[in-house]
């Protein structure tokens, strides 16, 4: 089986139980997004706090995403 490269092949994978491809994820996006919160929040803790949030929400939503 050919590793997971793709966000819908990762997303599929973390939704059988692979942690390491929701991590995968996380750090695929993680830098993107923290450039993205600080342009809303200016603020450092705050854009984390709010990464850290969506990160948290988009664990445990996994089994709600559809294609």
């Amino acid at each position: 089986m050919k590793k997971p490269t793709t966000d819908a092949e990762l997303v599929a994978a973390a939704r059988s139980g692979s942690i390491a491809a929701f991590e995968y994820l996380v750090l695929r996006h993680q830098d993107r997004l923290y450039r993205q919160a600080m342009g809303y929040l200016r603020s450092e803790e705050d854009a984390r706090d709010a990464l850290q949030d969506a990160f948290l929400k988009a664990f445990a939503g996994l089994d709600a995403l559809h294609d």
